[in-house]
């Protein structure tokens, strides 16, 4: 997550910040910045001590977060699946010319879903989670780690006689 939201900050100063940064700077190198207000002592006003503690930074900061809101919305939504997520819009973007399906259903392996399906190339990933390898209450325990043992492996043989055929 901490990766993601690096290199989507990096993405944001290149295409929107990059001069409102430079003029944040210009703005405390000439010793005109803002003080923020304080969190405790309301009207008590004193320069601010570095560029963090500056109204205008400040602002850039509510700029930015409000801005990666909006693209983890769009990007990650409000999938549990975080990193099965991350995984499906990283190789979104790196095989642009592929269409890349997340849980996709083929027929075959009706009621089951592949986790990301790239369809023109016949290949399918199964991102295997941390359910996959302890029981965890939240998918049913022990009995339900057994049961996606089992689950994974008539994946695994319809996915190989569908493409043996």
């Amino acid at each position: 997550m901490r990766e993601w939201a690096r290199v989507r900050l990096v993405e944001w100063v290149k295409q929107r910040a990059q001069g409102h940064i430079d003029e944040v700077a210009d703005v405390w190198r000439k010793g005109r910045a803002q003080p923020t207000g304080h969190p405790f002592y309301a009207g008590v006003v004193a320069p601010p001590e570095s560029p963090r503690n500056m109204k205008e930074w400040e602002e850039q900061m509510r700029e930015a977060a409000a801005w990666l809101q909006v693209r983890w919305k769009c990007e990650i939504g409000s999938s549990p699946w975080i990193a099965e997520n991350q995984l499906y819009q990283i190789l979104r973007r790196l095989l642009k010319g592929l269409e890349v399906i997340q849980h996709a259903r083929p027929t075959w392996l009706e009621p089951q879903h592949l986790d990301i399906y790239l369809p023109e190339v016949g290949v399918a990933i199964e991102y295997m989670g941390q359910q996959h390898f302890e029981p965890l209450e939240f998918f049913g325990g022990q009995q339900l780690l057994s049961c996606s043992c089992n689950v994974i492996g008539r994946r695994l043989k319809s996915a190989t006689a569908t493409v043996s055929n």
